[in-house]
């Protein structure tokens, strides 16, 4: 198979933080477990800042982040000479000088952003700020590109959305244990302060500092005697999800991580590190999902002591944050940012595909209900509204389910829903459209699109006999028929 190649152009160290080949990985992760080739064009300071680069599936080559952005965009070219499907790009000193000089190298070219403050040259951009508009980017990039903006688009690992439900299910308002990263920068001094608050607000469970890199103030927390609680400090963590899982309370930075805690439910002291991060503290802050404890230079220990004090004597607050933070974000932007990197044309329109979300169900359980999609259900049950919004609830939560909504110009038009099987590599597929979308080339436009997103994957469709309709879709869509009523879509060798 000659699979697609998705390049990623993004920088880690003292200088850029973590954050940026963080999301990036995640989002490279999905396109890999989909079937794509994936690359890396970073910096060697990258490599001691987040070493997974390495070992991660990924062709790393390294360009030199201090040239002229054209000099970049050449060294990029000459790694990848056949050119590349996509380009992300995820910097803050990188901008249209660097993405025009790309035009010939990537057919589709992304880039993810959360400043809003200069020109660009993309056909897509991502902001997953809570707090942004796409008309901040009106005038800083080509007439006709899309702007897909909000929390949804967070990318975070695969655990994060594997892991939500179980996270959601444990939390009761107590605290118990605490757990405190800020990213993986040196923060300064407000570590040590922090850990003095918890010690003056009578805390008395576990407590564990997370560093993404080893500096100075290891030692001396490893080194503190006369404190309450139990104390760990660790450094450059490979598991944070299941860290999360376990904590009742987070002290945190602004930054993605700050989405990792809103997908587990984690209740959450915020500390804003960066001036970046200033636009998701607010979102948050609106959105009662974290208590704030401010900039960090200005957070002092008697602050966070009586913060501590509040939530530790409030169960129901704690609990409202936890369900506040829950509610912005799922854990699946990447699988979101995957699914619109790329679209299809049909006569009806232009084609794309979303995740369903909660506001969905209503719309889902109509398509369901009318006569021409019933007749052929495997299940000829028709499902009551309170049946199918306990199955279509469950399907949002099962990480193992891809349930999208077919769009056309915008527009809902149906639903193609992706069932991962125990062979890893198998989708069981189920598609049917809204009843005015019949005939005007959108479910085989669908199909069309989800073997380009996935070349890497199987899919597989049961189709009843008498289904004619179904047995042209799926011929049409270039599915070969194996045994009576299956159909299986696999990419050439």
């Amino acid at each position: 198979m000659n699979a697609p190649l998705a390049v990623f152009r993004c920088d880690a160290g003292p200088a850029h933080g973590t954050g940026h080949v963080r999301r990036c990985l995640s989002l490279a992760s999905v396109f890999r477990d989909a079937g794509w080739h994936t690359g890396f064009a970073t910096d060697e300071a990258s490599l001691d800042a987040v070493p997974e680069l390495l070992g991660a599936g990924n062709q790393l080559v390294f360009v030199d982040s201090a040239a002229e952005p054209r000099f970049q965009a050449s060294e990029v070219a000459a790694a990848w000479p056949r050119g590349a499907d996509l380009l992300v790009t995820d910097h803050y000193g990188l901008d249209a000088e660097f993405e025009s000089a790309c035009r010939g190298f990537a057919r589709r070219r992304v880039a993810l952003d959360d400043l809003a403050d200069r020109e660009r040259d993309t056909d897509l951009l991502f902001d997953s700020a809570s707090q942004r508009s796409a008309d901040a980017y009106q005038t800083l990039l080509p007439r006709g590109a899309l702007v897909l903006t909000g929390t949804g688009y967070a990318l975070l690992g695969t655990a994060f959305a594997q892991k939500r439900a179980s996270s959601l299910e444990r939390r009761n308002g107590q605290i118990g244990s605490i757990l405190i990263s800020l990213g993986g920068i040196d923060p300064g001094p407000v570590l040590e302060r922090l850990v003095d608050g918890l010690r003056l607000g009578g805390f008395g469970g576990d407590l564990t500092v997370v560093l993404g890199m080893e500096m100075p103030v290891a030692d001396r927390l490893r080194a503190r005697a006369e404190d309450p609680f139990n104390l760990e400090v660790v450094v450059g963590v490979r598991d944070m999800a299941d860290r999360l899982v376990t904590t009742d309370l987070a002290i945190g930075a602004g930054g993605s991580s700050a989405w990792e805690r809103c997908a587990l439910g984690v209740p959450t002291l915020l500390v804003v590190t960066a001036r970046n991060q200033d636009l998701i503290a607010e979102g948050l802050v609106r959105a009662s999902a974290v208590g704030l404890l401010g900039w960090h230079e200005e957070v002092d220990a008697s602050l966070v002591a009586g913060l501590f004090k509040d939530l530790a004597a409030d169960r129901d607050q704690v609990l409202a944050l936890s369900r506040n933070a829950a509610a912005l974000c799922d854990g699946r932007g990447a699988e979101r940012t995957w699914l619109a990197c790329l679209d299809e044309t049909a006569p009806a329109g232009q084609i794309a595909l979303r995740l369903a979300d909660a506001s969905d169900g209503g719309t889902l359980f109509n398509w369901q209900s009318a006569p021409q999609t019933r007749r052929y259900a495997r299940d000829a049950h028709m499902p009551s509204r309170a049946e199918h919004d306990v199955w279509f609830g469950a399907r949002l939560l099962d990480p193992d389910c891809l349930l999208c909504v077919i769009t056309c110009d915008g527009r809902a038009a149906g639903s193609l829903r992706l069932d991962r099987q125990e062979t890893g590599t198998d989708r069981v597929v189920s598609i049917y459209l809204a009843p005015e979308t019949y005939g005007r080339g959108v479910a085989t436009a669908a199909l069309t699109l989800a073997k380009r997103l996935a070349p890497g994957w199987r899919l597989v469709a049961e189709v009843l006999a008498e289904n004619e309709a179904s047995h042209r879709l799926f011929q049409r869509a270039g599915f070969r028929c194996d045994g009576e009523g299956t159909y299986i879509w696999e990419a050439a060798a």
